[in-house]
């Protein structure tokens, strides 16, 4: 499954959690599942409502594309290849059958994480759950998180930040 490690990638980053402000992000993300590994470019979309992720190749190639509404979550390949389930954590449960933390996920990428460790500035260094190690490796001069990586036994993730927009966002209708 030559998609597979985008599509995880995508699935991890494209939460359902209902955070209080949206954001948009651009950035360069690596996926490494046992001997394979991809790097890409990710582009998010986030809302109390909605998701939309849109991983590419370095070329720009689209690779997946990750959808998110109050109905359904929906997974789109370049090879047409579909997958919905009425949530994200329905659709990794079918198609990995293992569990992801997708609920905290846009609350880590905003650098919120009460339990984790600190840093002298106070922002989050690491947080370490039962499957699972968070670490927020860098931040922008404007205190968000820059660089963060993910992993557990299996999967390890690392993404880099290049542009944020943190302005709250509005669920289309």
């Amino acid at each position: 499954m030559k998609y597979l490690l985008p599509f995880l990638g995508a699935l991890l980053l494209g939460s359902i959690a209902y955070a209080d402000t949206g954001f948009a992000l651009s950035g360069r993300i690596s996926i490494r599942h046992q001997d394979a590994a991809y790097h890409g470019v990710i582009d998010w979309l986030h809302s109390d409502q909605t998701d939309e992720l849109v991983l590419t190749s370095p070329l720009g190639q689209g690779v997946a594309e990750l959808r998110r509404n109050g109905a359904s979550a929906v997974l789109s390949l370049p090879n047409g290849e579909r997958h919905e389930a009425a949530t994200l954590e329905a659709l990794a449960a079918r198609l990995f059958g293992t569990p992801l933390p997708l609920a905290a996920l846009p609350d880590w990428m905003r650098g919120i994480a009460p339990q984790a460790e600190r840093n002298e500035a106070r922002q989050p260094r690491r947080l370490v759950l039962p499957d699972w190690t968070v670490e927020w490796l860098r931040y922008d001069e404007a205190g968000r998180p820059q660089l963060l990586s993910l992993e557990s036994p299996d999967l390890a993730l690392r993404l880099r930040i290049d542009r944020w927009d943190e302005a709250p966002l509005r669920s289309q209708p």
